[in-house]
Parts: C-alpha cells; sequence; structure tokens
C-alpha cells in the first residue's frame, strides 16, 4: 500500500487526491488491514491531538482491545475496551450503551459493518443520538452476500449519515440500491503545500549522514 499512500502524499491538488482515492477505493481497506490498521489509527490519534480541546473531546470505543494507538491520544483515559468475544455479543452491545450514557457524546462515528451495528444498537436504533457511518472501500464479495446487504440496509436506516472517502465508494453503495441523499462524500484531506516532495537525493544523504553517526550494534 506504500504505493497509494506515496501518491496522495505526492498530490499537487484536490482534483488529483480525488482521483486516486477512487483508484484506491477496490483495496483501501484489505490494505490498511494488513498493515494492522496502523495509519486509521495514526489519524484517529492525529485528530484527537489537533481538535481544539475547548471544543472537543475524543473517545474511542474498542469492541475488543486496545492497541499502541491509544498511547498517542492526548487523553489515553479516554479509551474504554468491551472485551467482546468472537462473535455477536450482547454484552458489548451493553457495554457500549453504558460508555454512551456516561460521555452523552454528540456523534457516534462508525466504521465497517460490525461497529455499526453495534453502534446502531447501542444508540435505540439512531433514536438516542445520531450516527455516522465511514465507509473507506468498495464492497467486498462477502459483504455483497444478500445476508449482509439486508443487515447493512437496516443499519444505514436508522445512522444520520453515510460518509465515503472516494466518489467511487459513493457510487458503489449507490448501485447497490443504498439511498443516495444520505450518502455524502468527504475526502481524507491532504495538506498539499505541507507534504509537497522534496528533494530525495539530499535527503538519502541526510539518512545516510545519520547512519554513520550512530553506533553499530551486532
Amino acid at each position: 500500500h506504500a504505493g497509494h499512500l506515496g501518491a496522495v502524499y505526492d498530490a499537487g491538488s484536490p482534483e488529483e487526491i480525488a482521483r486516486l482515492y477512487d483508484g484506491w477505493a477496490a483495496t483501501y481497506d484489505a490494505e490498511m488491514a494488513i498493515a494492522g490498521y496502523r495509519h486509521p489509527t495514526i489519524g484517529v490519534a492525529l485528530l484527537a491531538r489537533h481538535l481544539p480541546a475547548d471544543k472537543f473531546e475524543v473517545h474511542v470505543c474498542c469492541l475488543e482491545r486496545t492497541g499502541a494507538f491509544a498511547r498517542r491520544l492526548p487523553e489515553p483515559q479516554n479509551v474504554h475496551e468491551l472485551h467482546r468475544p468472537p462473535g455477536f455479543s450482547l454484552r458489548a452491545v451493553l457495554g457500549l450503551n453504558r460508555v454512551i450514557r456516561q460521555v452523552r457524546p454528540h456523534v457516534i462515528h462508525s466504521h465497517n459493518l460490525g461497529p455499526m451495528i453495534y453502534s446502531v444498537l447501542a444508540t435505540g436504533f439512531g433514536r438516542w443520538r445520531p450516527v455516522l457511518q465511514g465507509e473507506h472501500t468498495l464492497l467486498t464479495p462477502w459483504e455483497c452476500e444478500p445476508r449482509r446487504l439486508r443487515q447493512r440496509r437496516w443499519c444505514y436506516r436508522c445512522c444520520t449519515k453515510i460518509h465515503t472517502v472516494s466518489h467511487n465508494v459513493r457510487r458503489n453503495l449507490i448501485q447497490l440500491g443504498f439511498p443516495a441523499d444520505k450518502i455524502v462524500t468527504l475526502m481524507n484531506g491532504v495538506d498539499s503545500d505541507k507534504f509537497t516532495p522534496g528533494d530525495r537525493g539530499a535527503a538519502r544523504e541526510h539518512v545516510v549522514s545519520l547512519a554513520d553517526a550512530l553506533p553499530t550494534v551486532v
């Protein structure tokens, strides 16, 4: 996935970013999963760190357990573990409901089918708190099985909005019969001024000079 990610960082305009994410839509989640979802969790941590603390309070609910990313959050105590066992767990639904009633968030942001099901159930089918569902990739053949499509269609009715990170994903969902008026595209933002390709030769020389200055361990 380094090629896709590097291309996005090297993009020079929002239009180029949109084109790159459209091309990445089919394999985005699979590639993130191979990397242990490290990049999305880093994104969550950066978002939590840079949102104004006097206006935003970010809590993260882990259905199973926390990962190393929790240490990157500005408030690690705002990470909640539900310890869900394999398969569907009513106890995890009730645990998430307790966290929601305690924290009283303005919005629940879920990602992927499983977390969306838990979020919808824990919010009284979206009546007690709005659920914003994020979709990053084209649905896989497994997700296009009739049972999974019925689950997603039911959950989408309970969500306030569904956002995709590319136009291609939105088109895919609409073609599968999901409501177009609920689905919006919010592309991942890349600061093309900050992430501008530099002199690769100079960067390579800098890395080599650092390596020469460090002790060698065998």
